[in-house]
C-alpha cells in the first residue's frame, strides 16, 4: 500500500469518527497519534465540511485517492468499524457510510454484509455474570475472589491481544466488546448493575476512545505489515503473529484492573484520580505483555475468523 493510499484511508477514518456529529479532544488526540505512527499528517481543514453537501464532496474527494479495490474495501471496513464502535450507527453515520460506499465504488450487497458482520460483533457482548467464588483465596471487601478476578482480567487481555494480531480488519471490532464486557463483569461482581452507557462513559473518562482504538489498531497493523489480501471482505492468513500485540493487551488489562479498584472502592474516585490510576495500570500492562506473548500467539492461532462472536460469550 502506497503512502498516498494510507493517507487517504486515514482521512476516511477521521471523517468516520466525526460522522455522528460528536468530537472529543481525546478522540482527536488518538487520531493524531495514529497519523504520527504512520508518518502522516492530518490536513488542518479536515473538519471544515460541516453541512451534508460539503461532507459528501469531501468524502468523494478523499475516496478518489484510494487506489485498488482491496484498499477500498479496507477503507470501508475501517469506517464501519469506527461508526459501530460505541453503539449502532445513527442516521448521520448511516448516511456517511452509504456516501462512502458509492464514492469507493463498492457493491451494495457486499457493503451491507460488512455492516451486518460488524453489527453482529458489537451486539454479541451479552453480559455474563461472574461465577460464584469457589475457593478461600484472598477476597475483595465485598467477598469477591481476588484470584478469580485477576485470572479473568488476564484472560480477557490475552484475548484482546490475540484479536489485534489477526489481519482481519473487523477482528478489531471484537476488542471493544471484550473490554466493555470485562468492565460489566467486574462491576457485577461488586454489586453494580452497569449499562452500556455507563461503561462507555468510564472508558471515555480515562481517555480510551472506542472509535479511536480502531484507528490506532489500523495504524499498528499498517506499520507491522499486517494488512494482507482480502477474500470476500475478510482478510485471510496469520502473517504478523510474531509481532507485538501490546496495544490491546495493555489497554484491556488496565481497564480491568481500573474497574476492579473503582468498584471495590465504591466508585469514589474522581476523573483526575481515574486518569492517573489508568496511566499507571497501562504501564503495568505493557510490562506484562512480553511475558505472555506466547499465550497471546497461541490464542490468535485458535481464533476462528468466521465465529468471532462466540469469543465474546466465553
Amino acid at each position: 500500500m502506497t503512502e498516498p493510499e494510507r493517507q487517504a484511508i486515514l482521512e476516511i477514518c477521521f471523517h468516520a469518527a466525526l460522522a455522528d456529529g460528536r468530537k472529543s479532544a481525546a478522540e482527536h488526540a488518538a487520531l493524531e497519534r495514529a497519523a504520527q505512527r504512520l508518518g502522516l499528517v492530518l490536513p488542518a481543514d479536515l473538519n471544515s465540511a460541516g453541512d451534508l453537501y460539503a461532507r459528501s464532496q469531501a468524502v468523494a474527494a478523499v475516496a478518489g485517492r484510494v487506489g485498488d479495490r482491496a484498499s477500498a474495501r479496507l477503507a470501508f471496513e475501517l469506517a464501519v468499524a469506527i461508526c459501530e464502535a460505541d453503539e449502532a450507527p445513527n442516521p448521520a453515520e448511516r448516511w456517511f457510510l452509504e456516501e462512502l460506499r458509492r464514492a469507493l465504488g463498492l457493491e451494495a450487497a457486499a457493503a451491507a454484509e460488512t455492516v451486518r458482520r460488524a453489527e453482529e460483533l458489537t451486539s454479541a457482548a451479552v453480559p455474563v455474570p461472574m461465577a460464584s467464588p469457589t475457593s478461600s483465596a484472598e477476597r475483595d471487601p465485598l467477598g469477591v475472589n481476588a484470584a478469580e478476578l485477576d485470572q479473568l482480567i488476564q484472560n480477557r487481555a490475552i484475548l484482546a491481544g490475540a484479536l489485534e494480531l489477526l489481519p482481519d480488519t473487523l477482528a478489531t471490532m471484537a476488542i471493544v466488546p471484550v473490554q466493555m464486557q470485562l468492565v460489566y463483569q467486574i462491576g457485577k461482581a461488586h454489586g453494580y448493575e452497569l449499562d452500556r452507557g455507563h461503561i462507555r462513559d468510564l472508558l471515555a473518562t480515562v481517555g480510551v476512545g472506542l472509535a479511536s482504538q480502531v484507528v490506532e489498531s489500523y495504524a499498528e497493523r499498517a506499520v507491522r505489515g499486517l494488512l494482507g489480501k482480502f477474500a470476500g471482505g475478510w482478510v485471510t492468513g496469520m502473517a504478523g503473529q510474531l509481532t507485538s500485540s501490546g496495544l490491546s493487551f495493555a489497554t484491556t488489562y488496565a481497564l480491568g484492573q481500573l474497574a476492579r479498584q473503582y468498584y471495590a472502592g465504591g466508585r469514589t474516585l474522581d476523573a483526575i484520580q481515574l486518569r492517573s490510576l489508568y496511566g499507571k495500570l497501562l504501564g503495568q500492562g505493557r510490562s506484562l505483555e512480553p511475558g505472555l506473548a506466547s499465550r497471546i500467539r497461541e490464542q490468535a492461532g485458535q481464533v476462528n475468523l468466521g465465529r468471532l462472536t462466540s469469543l465474546l460469550k466465553l
